[in-house]
């Protein structure tokens, strides 16, 4: 098998030192990304923590889009936003606030 670090592109983070690439690395069963500058600092541990952190990131952020979709829903099924914002444990003010659509303009 090859170098489980592989470089593939510019990085954007602001953390990036000048010139540094984003890079994809492989540890056991899990793949995950970081600036090629920050492999240097982390042993096989920390590069499947950091592995991990970004699975669960990913999972936090498909989780939400299904709920603000189902929001959607309920708006349309003609649910309160006191209703959704108990159902996530926000007020109605802050279910609406967080979704209600921005009017155009």
């Amino acid at each position: 098998m090859g170098d489980p670090f592989e470089e593939f592109g510019p990085g954007s983070a602001d953390e990036l030192e000048e010139g540094d690439k984003v890079a994809m690395f492989v540890e056991g069963d899990v793949m995950g990304f970081m600036p090629v500058s920050m492999n240097r600092q982390l042993n096989s541990q920390g590069r499947a923590l950091v592995a991990g952190m970004q699975t669960h990131v990913m999972e936090i952020r498909r989780r939400q889009a299904e709920i603000d979709q189902l929001v959607v829903q309920a708006r349309e099924e003609g649910m309160s936003w006191a209703a959704i914002g108990w159902s996530v444990g926000l007020t109605a003010e802050g279910a609406r606030l967080k979704w209600m659509e921005e009017p155009d303009g």
